[in-house]
């Protein structure tokens, strides 16, 4: 496929990097020369310095030829410009990275497609909003994503002193919950990630990621959770565009929620805007501060500033001083093993939600979702197609390539049923898979499933 992704910043890079494996035709268009070097040089990409609202620049990147544009640059105006731009030029598939929330409005997004004939408005805020519900609803998460319109859950657990599964080899853990469809499907340890089988023995320190259907959560929580206690408290910084949507979402789920916010105008904003929250004008940097609102009963403390160091600031504090979950949301990449090493909870990247997003859309197909896990691994939601080689025998039959899982099937003939696979599933012509694969074995991973017409 051609396609040309104008913004070269973290999300325009990251999505280059993970297409140009994917023998796409790429061009990416950037105002900054330096940027446009840099990708030239790291990826095998045509690189593009100019205005990408520019048509002279659109014409000159090939957007006539292009089978999708894919707007990323720091402006909503210009990228949803752009879309608009490319449909005038016969691009049939436009998608654009739009942040103000707006736009996000039913009415307003039903305008902007069909007056600017966008394909797929993206919002990161929205997205991590999302995301911090997700972890919210499954208690001890430190990842958590969903497939297959939500009836597949992925979600990542820490392994600590107690809990059920530390100390129990794989082969043991299935019978915990004979009647519920789960698969653990990958270990970290040390720092390095593994796809791990029947022998392999779960450790205290572990950190595992966890295929299951919707409804086994409930089941399994106890498993990873030594307890299991109501967020009755929780605690935000600050109170800008993301802090403030992440507050309204919070504001469903805790009976309690403390906002604080330095800047007096934003707190007195904030204050009218938000309907139960008690938002506090002052910095969550400052430990007199938190302390006053007593951190000893926070159960989950949100760090949603635009400033990397105060976020990291705070939520260190507050996970030393009493807080019992912690969640950092970073816009940089390079922060987030520091983060982890810290012993924070939970670091989300918006930008690296959009990349798996967008991702989804690019792909297409067969297929049907997308979701990051640990940094470059994937589940992906793929449609089985009659002549692939995973269809029609057992799976103990299979070749399945290093790298590769195969973590639940989800019938058609059974309603959408869904069931964790064994040696004897044999994999129907247009069942859903979900295949956990680590970078190197994704296009194996979709040739196993959706090969063939």
């Amino acid at each position: 496929m051609r396609i040309v992704i104008v913004g070269g910043g973290v999300v325009g890079q990251n999505l280059a990097e993970e297409l140009a494996h994917e023998d796409h035709d790429l061009t990416v268009i950037d105002r900054d020369p330096a940027v446009v070097q840099t990708l030239s040089e790291r990826l095998d990409v045509f690189a593009l310095a100019g205005d990408g609202g520019s048509p002279r620049v659109l014409e000159e990147a090939g957007v006539r030829d292009a089978e999708m544009v894919v707007a990323v640059t720091d402006s909503d105006h210009l990228n949803m410009f752009i879309c608009l731009l490319a449909e005038t030029m016969g691009v049939k598939n436009k998608l654009a990275r739009v942040r103000n929330d707006e736009y996000a409005q039913p009415r307003s997004l039903e305008l902007i497609r069909r007056k600017l004939s966008i394909d797929r408005i993206i919002n990161p805020e929205a997205l991590v909003v999302e995301h911090v519900a997700k972890i919210i609803a499954a208690p001890g998460a430190t990842d958590a994503h969903e497939l297959a319109d939500g009836q597949i859950l992925v979600h990542s657990f820490n392994i600590h002193s107690g809990v059920a599964l530390a100390g129990k080899r794989l082969k043991e853990v299935r019978p915990l919950l004979p009647d519920e469809p789960f698969l653990i499907v990958s270990l970290s340890r040390n720092g390095q990630m593994i796809i791990p089988g029947g022998d392999d023995e779960i450790l205290i320190g572990d950190h595992i990621t966890v295929v299951m259907g919707r409804g086994a959560l409930p089941r399994f929580l106890p498993l990873v959770e030594r307890r299991r206690l109501a967020l009755e408290r929780a605690f935000v910084f600050d109170a800008g565009r993301l802090g403030l949507a992440v507050t309204r979402m919070i504001e469903r789920a805790v009976p309690n929620v403390v906002v604080f916010e330095p800047d007096a105008k934003r707190a007195n904003d904030a204050a009218l805007a938000l309907d139960w929250s008690l938002v506090v004008k002052g910095s969550a940097t400052e430990l007199d501060l938190l302390q006053e609102y007593d951190l000893r009963t926070c159960d989950l403390f949100v760090a949603a500033s635009d400033d990397e160091e105060e976020n990291l600031l705070a939520a260190l504090l507050a996970r030393r001083h009493g807080a019992r979950k912690t969640i950092v949301i970073t816009s940089r990449h390079a922060n987030v093993p520091l983060l982890a090493s810290t012993g924070i909870d939970v670091v989300i990247e918006p930008k690296i939600l959009t990349v798996s997003e967008i991702l989804s859309h690019v792909r297409g197909g067969r297929v049907l979702s997308v979701a990051k896990v640990e940094g470059d691994a994937e589940a992906i939601e793929l449609l089985a197609t009659r002549h692939a080689p995973l269809v029609g025998k057992p799976l103990r039959e299979v070749d399945i390539p290093r790298g590769v899982l195969i973590g639940a099937i989800i019938r058609r003939e059974a309603g959408g049923r869904v069931e964790v696979p064994t040696g004897d599933s044999v994999v129907q012509p247009l069942d859903k898979v979900i295949v956990f694969t680590l970078p190197e074995a994704r296009a194996q991973a979709e040739a196993l499933v959706s090969a063939g017409q």
